[in-house]
């Protein structure tokens, strides 16, 4: 899914609360570069496309890379 595609997505739900379009081109680099969290300690999970339905496998499927994701950071941290 495109930069584009994504943030139009994003207007289209959040409205004036959407981030800014070089915000969002920002963030789809660093996760197409494998990074899954940004400068700012944000993680970053996977996109969804429209008509995707977010079942109880994809939940856990987050939650597992989003407990790899901080224990990544945490050792990151202990080596500073």
């Amino acid at each position: 899914m495109s930069g584009k595609a994504i943030h139009d997505d994003m207007l289209a739900t959040l409205g004036d609360n959407a981030p800014a379009y070089s915000v969002v081109k920002s963030w789809l680099a660093d996760f197409k570069c494998g990074r899954n969290s940004n400068s700012k300690g944000v993680i970053m999970t996977d996109y969804l496309s429209k008509r995707s339905t977010v079942t109880g496998a994809y939940c856990a499927y987050e939650l597992r890379k989003l407990r790899e994701a901080l224990k990544s950071k945490r050792r990151e941290k202990l080596r500073c």
